[in-house]
């Protein structure tokens, strides 16, 4: 759909009462938002905000609506009642964080305990404490940044970079994308190539919208009363690695939050999170390290009936109107992709080009 198109669709959605309806029809399920980084209100125009990043003013804005709407509840009461042992309330909602950026600690948490709303944080633990960019972030801000007329490309030859900021955020992103989908030995020897050839100098917005947590602030975090649970070891596309790297991957997360925090880690969520991404493999390993669930994001509510290790989750976006946020929420907008065939696969990490123009 067109821009237009797609603006048109989430008002009518949410005019006509058809998100009102959806929720009532799946009261009885689970939404799951997933959710990535909340950055201050300033770098809103930032040319290397991506769709992930909310503002704290929209992110208030959810929260506003999210009590409105729905029921929040915490992965505890979600554990228990997916086990069989806890009825929820109708209509209630559980809210994620992927990938462990400060930002969530600055911005996200107080905002939630202002409302009294729980959360659970899924940590990449060989990010934690660091201070390297997430790897499709860098792959995407060597790109943005490339200092030559032409690039090399992920998957072999090269291409003229764009000159002007909207199709180089573009370029850059079709880059990061890319990486994604090639087998995870390959992407990183591309980033090494970049990283040879380019040399990356961020402005002063770049601890806000990249930095991650130390484990000072993952265990604030937790003492403050949020869950933690486990995005891998090194924000591997569990797809494109083998299976003893996946084992590792799923493993290593996991007893290193439970080392650090002294207290279980029982649910993960895959990287990227979409169908390519997932496999039966993946899937087995994660039970076999010891997880109660693991969560994707292909835009579905939870049912009790579903499998633990393939639980659904509704991408959040940021930059977009609370119409679209009422029309994801209610599931109303995963539906409609799924009736046009696109389902959750279509959806990613792409950066926020349409705020950059």
């Amino acid at each position: 759909m067109t821009g237009i198109c797609k603006s048109s669709f989430f008002g009518v959605a949410d005019l006509a009462g058809w998100n009102a309806a959806n929720r009532d029809l799946l009261a009885s399920s689970v939404a799951v938002l997933a959710y990535h980084g909340v950055i201050s209100d300033r770098h809103a125009e930032h040319p290397l905000r991506s769709f992930n990043m909310l503002t704290a003013s929209e992110f208030r804005r959810h929260l506003t609506e999210i009590v409105r709407l729905f029921n929040p509840i915490a992965m505890d009461d979600f554990r228990a009642w997916f086990q069989g042992g806890r009825q929820l309330p109708r209509k209630a909602l559980l809210i994620t964080f992927d990938d462990g950026y400060t930002n969530n600690l600055v911005h996200a948490a107080p905002l939630l305990k202002q409302m009294g709303v729980p959360a659970t944080f899924f940590i990449p633990t060989g990010y934690i404490g660091g201070d390297r960019l997430l790897w499709p972030t860098e792959v995407f801000c060597r790109s943005y940044y490339w200092s030559g007329k032409r690039m090399p490309l992920p998957r072999g030859g090269e291409a003229a970079v764009p000159q002007t900021r909207s199709a180089r955020i573009e370029f850059a992103a079709n880059v990061e994308e890319t990486c994604k989908e090639l087998p995870a030995a390959t992407g990183m020897n591309y980033l090494a190539r970049l990283r040879a050839e380019c040399k990356l100098v961020l402005d002063e917005a770049a601890e806000d919208l990249f930095g991650f947590l130390d484990w000072d602030g993952v265990r604030e975090l937790r003492k403050s009363g949020f869950e933690i649970g486990s995005h891998t070891v090194e924000h591997v596309i569990v797809s494109r690695v083998d299976r003893p790297r996946l084992a590792y991957e799923l493993q290593a997360s996991k007893s290193t939050i439970e080392r650090e925090l002294r207290s279980e880690c029982f649910c993960f969520a895959y990287p990227n999170g979409k169908a390519d991404d997932i496999t039966a493999a993946a899937m087995q390993a994660a039970a076999d390290a010891g997880y109660d669930f693991a969560f994707s994001v292909m835009d579905g509510f939870c049912h009790r009936s579903a499998n633990p290790m393939l639980l659904d989750r509704i991408w959040i976006p940021g930059g977009r109107s609370i119409r679209e946020f009422r029309t994801r929420v209610s599931g109303t907008h995963g539906q409609v992709k799924r009736l046009l065939g696109r389902g959750a696969a279509s959806y990613s990490n792409l950066p926020c080009h349409e705020l950059a123009k």
